[in-house]
């Protein structure tokens, strides 16, 4: 609406000018503009996409392109077979655009070319005649919609936002449909009894009244924006908020992040952070990615119980694996070189529990609703062989630094996968709250979900340790039952979004890695 209103504001202004100065062939300025802006458009997408879609010059050619039809630079055309073919090239447009398009499609740019064209296709066959499609549009239904569009346009968005937040996962077809009868409800009314009495100057028909009930409005609008925006939202809306767990207000989340930089650490002549006791001679490692800072606070607290002092080593998207980094990627390789050699000048570590998000990096997709691009594993090793799987190079990396270790004299210990939810459970669930209802009914993935998620890690990960090269833990058998798989206990979230655990869930599984510390 911005990006419309800002068009009305400045296109007229060009007009008057073009006018002024006394050159009135505006299909001389019009042409080259809206070329220059489409142009605009496909470049932009490259740098900005956001800027691209919301900035006036990257998408004033759409607009242009109407002003042009508007002004009748092109001739009417008078052969009906012409229209019909012109009418129906600019439907199948707008059809390959509406069938074919997805979250993924990159949009305006290129992809905005066939719907407004075959837009335009339409209107222009519709001007000089009455072929099939114009016909087709002038059935009263179809004008009705038509009638009603713009207030369908106005509600459709908050009934289709409120209703996938209440819904949480995808809205069921039943629930689609009610949506849709309310959007247009609402939508006759408010174009029946404010549309058009608006238009007929029923309401605030002179110009004075309307000018200033809009200056009013806006300025009350700008007040109450301008005060919550003050009180940084409203923060105390509810009297309990235990659904948001945020890093803001995680203190150990923080600290464990800001152990994840060992470079630095290490270039500086510093130590890595301590884990588990405070004192004492570190005896084990704990190294992985994202998902082992998840778990820091559980080894934290079990190393504490048990006695233990250890050192941790954490970099996101990194598996704990020797060689084994994502294409054209390097950073994982360095970082694990790094922690192997700390690992190889402390011969006091005795343990080394390895971490990470198995399941994403063996299956290569995101899980459920999560965003995000796949992901593939490649071996620096034989990086110019691509016909091994995920899963194959998962397990050479597996053995190859499981074996290291062992031959350096060290325990490995594997931590299996901690169930995924591909929601983000801290928001899902503050909604179930505020709804009266229960977030792991829900959302929560079911246990025969979790297993066939994670077959070919813990195939992997017992194959390895009826080796006897590794032991493995589970914190699965805390979070999950014989049916489902936890993602809320007492009200509070164990993720803090949709596949890290919350400090509250990692400290929930503790005891899972007690037997890290013990005779095993």
């Amino acid at each position: 609406l911005a990006v419309e209103e800002q068009f009305y504001i400045f296109f007229p202004l060009l007009l008057i000018w073009l006018a002024k100065s006394g050159s009135k062939k505006y299909t001389l300025w019009l042409i080259p503009l809206a070329i220059l802006s489409c142009i605009a458009s496909i470049a932009g997408m490259k740098f900005s996409a956001s800027g691209t879609f919301y900035l006036l010059p990257t998408r004033a050619w759409e607009f242009l392109i109407g002003s042009i039809l508007a002004i009748h630079a092109l001739p009417h055309i008078k052969q009906p077979i012409t229209r019909n073919i012109l009418a129906t090239t600019g439907l199948g447009l707008i059809s390959f655009s509406l069938f074919t398009y997805t979250p993924n499609t990159s949009f305006p740019g290129i992809a905005a070319i066939a719907p407004t064209v075959g837009a335009a296709l339409i209107i222009y066959a519709g001007a000089g005649g009455t072929p099939w499609v114009s016909r087709m549009l002038s059935f009263k239904p179809v004008v009705f919609i038509g009638l009603i569009s713009y207030s369908l346009y106005l509600w459709h968005w908050p009934l289709l936002v409120y209703t996938k937040y209440y819904a949480i996962t995808e809205p069921r077809p039943l629930t689609i449909t009610i949506m849709v009868i309310a959007t247009f409800a609402l939508a006759i009314i408010s174009w029946r009894y404010v549309e058009t009495p608006f238009r007929k100057k029923k309401i605030l028909a002179s110009r004075h009244r309307l000018l200033s009930a809009s200056l009013l409005t806006s300025a009350a609008i700008a007040g109450l924006s301008y005060f919550v925006v003050l009180q940084h939202g409203l923060p105390n809306r509810y009297e309990s908020d235990p659904a948001h767990i945020t890093a803001t207000g995680d203190p150990e989340w923080k600290h464990w992040e800001h152990c994840e930089n060992i470079e630095d650490r290490l270039s500086n002549n510093q130590d890595l952070c301590t884990i588990g006791r405070n004192s004492g001679t570190e005896s084990f490692m704990f190294w992985g990615d994202s998902h082992a800072r998840a778990m820091a606070s559980a080894i934290d607290l079990s190393a504490k119980r048990q006695g233990e002092t250890g050192r941790i080593a954490t970099k996101s998207a990194c598996l704990p694996l020797l060689s084994i980094d994502r294409p054209n990627n390097h950073a994982c390789y360095e970082f694990n070189e790094q922690v192997l050699q700390y690992i190889a000048s402390k011969p006091t570590i005795q343990t080394v529990i390895l971490a990470a998000r198995w399941a994403l990096s063996a299956n290569g997709t995101r899980y459920k609703k999560e965003s995000g691009p796949p992901v593939r594993l490649v071996d620096l090793q034989s990086a110019e062989d691509t016909s091994k799987t995920n899963v194959e190079i998962l397990e050479i990396g597996l053995r190859r630094t499981a074996e290291k270790l062992q031959s350096m004299g060290k325990t490995v210990v594997l931590v299996a996968p901690v169930p995924e939810v591909g929601f983000d459970v801290p928001s899902a669930n503050f909604i179930a709250q505020i709804t009266g209802r229960d977030a792991n009914a829900i959302i929560s993935p079911r246990l025969d979900e979790y297993l066939q998620r994670t077959k070919d890690v813990m195939n992997t990960f017992n194959s390895l340790k009826q080796e006897g090269i590794v032991k493995i833990i589970n914190p699965s058998e805390y979070l999950c039952d014989n049916r489902r798989c936890k993602v809320v206990i007492h009200a509070t979230p164990i993720y803090r979004d949709d596949d890290h655990l919350s400090t509250f869930g990692s400290k929930y599984i503790a005891s899972s890695f007690d037997k890290a510390f013990t005779a095993y």
